[in-house]
Formats: C-alpha cells, sequence, structure tokens
C-alpha cells in the first residue's frame, strides 16, 4: 500500500464534464462540469491547464486543481481557439485565424493579438 501524499489523479475529458479517479483503485475522486467543451488539457505542477470552447463561439482558458478540482483561474478569450496550441516551457501559446494568447501555466495573460487569416496564394 501505497504511503505519503496521494497520487495526482486520472482526469478523464468527457466534452465538457472532467471525472477524475484514483490511478490505483479507479475510486472516483471528483466530476467538474464546464460551460463550454476541452479542446485541450495540458498537465502542469498539481493542475491541467485547459483550453476550452464550443464550436464557432468564444473560447477561454482555465486553470484546474488536479487535487479538488477546483477552477483556479480562467481568461476569457475573443476568439474561438480553434487552431494551433502549443506549450513551451512555461507559456503556452493558443491561435486561430483571428487571434492569438500566450500565457502562462498558472494562467495569467503574458501578451494577446489579433492576426490576419492567411490566404492562400496559387502558385504562378
Amino acid at each position: 500500500m501505497r504511503t505519503g501524499p496521494a497520487a495526482s489523479p486520472l482526469v478523464l475529458t468527457l466534452r465538457s464534464t472532467l471525472v477524475a479517479l484514483d490511478p490505483e483503485t479507479g475510486a472516483h475522486r471528483w466530476n467538474l462540469r464546464l460551460p463550454m467543451q476541452v479542446r485541450r488539457a495540458f498537465p502542469v505542477e498539481g493542475a491541467l491547464l485547459l483550453v476550452l470552447a464550443e464550436p464557432g463561439t468564444k473560447g477561454a482558458i482555465a486553470l484546474v486543481e488536479l487535487a479538488s478540482g477546483m477552477v483556479i483561474r480562467r481568461i476569457e478569450l475573443d476568439f474561438d481557439p480553434s487552431g494551433a496550441a502549443l506549450r513551451d516551457g512555461d507559456r503556452l501559446y493558443v491561435a486561430s485565424e483571428s487571434g492569438v494568447v500566450c500565457v502562462t501555466t498558472d494562467c495569467q495573460l503574458v501578451w494577446a493579438g489579433g492576426i490576419r487569416a492567411v490566404q492562400r496564394v496559387a502558385p504562378r
């Protein structure tokens, strides 16, 4: 039997619901219903950094504590984060055709900007 601090839960994403299970026993730890679907999840120290959105709507980035399932912090986005999401060290970059943001892994906004959609140019 394991002693010491409890292991981080196994977290399943089911559209807009997170379900946390004990990785050793499968016992249910917590559920969290979010207002939008989880597009991407990035594990960070003691938490999950989530990119949230519904198709065609503005999205959000949320930080959820693994031990409790509580939302620690949330940033509303002015765009649908349907494009790329990249974690680089302590930064997360989330982009779409109309915007890009950079946040820290503890969900603090570093910068945000607009980008123009790239138009396809036919070769000559």
